[in-house]
């Protein structure tokens, strides 16, 4: 099956610990304004979640749940990027067999 042609974020895998099949879940508060879909990288601004861009520092981690025009405060499900969480994504582009195993930036687009 072909991968699609549209931003879809990315999705857990699995936990390189323990034995869950679910990811770990925090709750923590969007920044004003925010447009994040589930599946968006995030990263902490001033102590609040905003959408992760190319040029963005370190990620905290990728959204469980959806804000749309958020007020400052609103609550956000994330799944926090650690050593033992993995995730993957698609990349965009032309595919070739040298970038595959390599660092990529994000496009930093909701959804």
């Amino acid at each position: 099956m072909a991968n699609y042609d549209n931003p879809n974020g990315f999705r857990w895998v699995k936990s390189l610990v323990g034995g869950t099949n679910t990811p770990e879940i925090i709750t923590m508060k969007a920044a004003s304004g925010a447009t994040i879909a589930i599946g968006d990288a995030v990263i902490n601004s001033s102590g609040f979640v905003t959408i992760a861009v190319a040029t963005s520092g370190q990620i905290l981690g990728v959204a469980a749940s959806a804000v749309t025009n958020a007020t400052e405060g609103d609550e956000i499900l994330v799944i926090p990027a650690t050593p033992w969480n993995v995730f993957e994504g698609q990349c965009a582009g032309t595919y070739s067999a040298a970038i595959r195993y390599t660092d990529v930036d994000i496009l930093g687009t909701t959804g």
